[in-house]
């Protein structure tokens, strides 16, 4: 990968990250280079040749990222942006941000509480998309694999355990008959595993039955 512009995080002694332009957006490594991971998607075929900070920059805390591409484009990347995804059992629709939007576009799938493990049910890409991030299908392993940021989980179906970044994990440390399902030919994830591996916060309202995923801020 051809890069440019790099720049050391303010805090890089103590978070060890280094941001890159590339052509085809904004790398980030959280180990002094030695991996890196695109956070920002590609910027219009536009070569990013520099990244700037502002002086409170903190990765997912404060501050923003100027970028600035060959062509004259200027991309703001706000660190102090937060993500809220609501959403509620045995309904097909969510809001993100507050925005309304169906879960599983044209299919009217819902999220399920499985009685006998008192845990939901999601059909994710949805979720994982509106954080910015990716999902891939492998049928033939029947494995899924999500990816956002420096993090890769992946599931299989009917396997109670997971991987998140290599290191293999029960889903549910208290409950091991949690697992990935099939209802109605949707693959169906547990959905405080997922967000939680991907550093959201998950609530649960009883009295409005409402989960709130929340991510950044």
């Amino acid at each position: 990968m051809w890069v440019d512009g790099v720049q050391l995080s303010p805090n890089f002694p103590a978070d060890h990250i280094v941001f890159a332009g590339s052509w085809d957006g904004v790398y980030l490594s959280t180990n002094s280079g030695n991996n890196w991971n695109n956070i920002t998607g590609n910027k219009d075929n536009r070569y990013v040749y520099k990244v700037y900070f502002t002086p409170d920059f903190q990765y997912k805390k404060s501050g923003a990222l100027y970028v600035a591409t060959e062509s004259g484009g200027l991309y703001i990347l706000n660190q102090e942006g937060k993500t809220i995804i609501e959403l509620k059992p045995d309904n097909p629709t969510m809001t993100v941000n507050g925005v309304s939007q169906e879960i599983d576009p044209g299919r009217g799938t819902k999220p399920v509480i499985i009685p006998e493990w008192g845990r939901t049910v999601v059909p994710i890409r949805a979720i994982v998309e509106a954080l910015g991030g990716t999902i891939g299908w492998e049928s033939t392993t029947r494995k899924v694999t999500i990816n956002f940021e420096t993090t890769t989980i992946e599931l299989w179906i009917d396997n109670p355990k997971a991987k998140v970044n290599g290191t293999e994990a029960w889903i549910d440390a208290d409950n091991h008959n949690v697992k990935p399902i099939i209802i109605n030919d949707r693959t169906m994830l547990p959905l405080r595993f997922v967000a939680e591996s991907l550093g959201c916060d998950v609530g649960w309202d009883n009295d409005t039955r409402t989960i709130t995923i929340t991510y950044g801020g």
